[in-house]
């Protein structure tokens, strides 16, 4: 029973693994995202810097956009589009607003919470 759920547990966290990478599709600098087994667990994960500053948020910021910028992902979206435009220039001595966040792992949490039950599937007997 056991090592029927970790298999269930495995191929769900590909999915949900996914939904991650969904959200830096269209980025140059891709974060990569690993899956870590624990007994009965499964954690999606990355140390990438620059998406824990997107997905999280910032209370301020040193980069000033070109008037074109638009940015390639969007709050609590699984997703990530083209964007266009980018860093102007930094100037830590004129912070701005920082970054909206975009709460990639809430919107996925949000998303995978009531279907996870529905993909796991184990008889008791």
């Amino acid at each position: 029973m056991v090592a029927d759920l970790e298999k269930q547990l495995t191929a769900v966290s590909k999915d949900i693994k996914a939904d991650f990478e969904k959200t830096t599709r269209t980025w140059n600098d891709k974060p990569s995202f690993e899956v870590q087994s624990k007994e009965l667990q499964r954690i999606i994960r990355t140390n990438h810097k620059v998406y824990f500053f997107v997905s999280g948020g910032t209370r301020v910021r040193y980069a000033t956009m070109t008037p074109d910028f638009s940015p390639k992902t969007r709050p609590n979206y699984i997703g990530s589009g083209a964007g266009s435009g980018g860093v102007l220039f930094v100037d830590k001595r004129k912070p701005k607003p920082g970054i909206k966040a975009r709460d990639f792992d809430k919107a996925i949490a949000k998303k995978w919470q009531p279907m996870i039950g529905k993909r796991i599937n184990i008889k008791v007997t």
